[in-house]
């Protein structure tokens, strides 16, 4: 066990300090890795029917866990990694036409502070010039909106596949990005003086 040095406000009497070692925190969150942390925003129903209805709208294969937490947020863990990739990064999950927060765990993650700080969104581009549809430029793109999780594979331009067909799609770009909430949402952006707007999927911004 690694030596842990004491401060002297380590000497309080009514405030006790529970000193750990890094390192077996760090085995011991491992078991998170491939926990999501869920909550319906704006809305209250019972933890019945949430896990119900996501059970029914994920359509997970993989073995999974429900954990009730405080304040109306489940943890999820899965086993498999496609189940965990696919509430993360694939389309806006909505209950009783409310957004279902999807955000990564992370360590001393405290249900009563509202401040979500990530989460993960999809994002759509319109009009983006077609010279921009490659996986290179989008996904610096998207790490203008945060940190990029995925790329629609609609949105990228695919080389002739030998039988003369090269279909894509080239009205939006379509993103999903892992945003801080701190920090704002972004509406636009801009490549060499030119503007472009971006929209939300599943969320309404006021």
């Amino acid at each position: 066990m690694e030596e842990i040095a004491l401060d002297e406000a380590d000497n309080d009497p009514l405030c006790p300090s529970y000193h750990y070692s890094q390192e077996l925190h760090k085995e011991v969150c491992k078991q998170w890795r491939r926990a999501l942390i869920v909550k319906l925003l704006g809305k209250r129903v019972g933890i019945k029917f949430f896990i119900a209805r996501l059970e029914r709208m994920w359509s997970l294969k993989g073995v999974h866990e429900f954990i009730d937490m405080e304040n109306g947020y489940l943890l999820v863990r899965f086993a498999d990694e496609e189940d965990y990739t696919h509430v993360l990064q694939e389309r806006p999950w909505i209950i009783v036409d409310h957004y279902v927060v999807v955000q990564q765990w992370r360590p001393f993650f405290d249900p009563y502070d509202e401040t979500f700080r990530k989460l993960a969104v999809w994002i759509r581009i319109p009009g983006l010039p077609i010279e921009f549809y490659t996986t290179q430029h989008l996904w610096q793109i998207g790490n203008l909106f945060g940190k990029t999780l995925k790329i629609d594979h609609n949105s990228i331009r695919r080389r002739d596949s030998g039988d003369g067909e090269t279909t894509a799609r080239a009205k939006f770009a379509r993103i999903c990005v892992e945003a801080d909430l701190r920090k704002g949402f972004l509406s636009k952006f801009n490549i060499a003086e030119h503007t472009f707007h971006v929209a939300y999927e599943g969320l309404h911004l006021i």
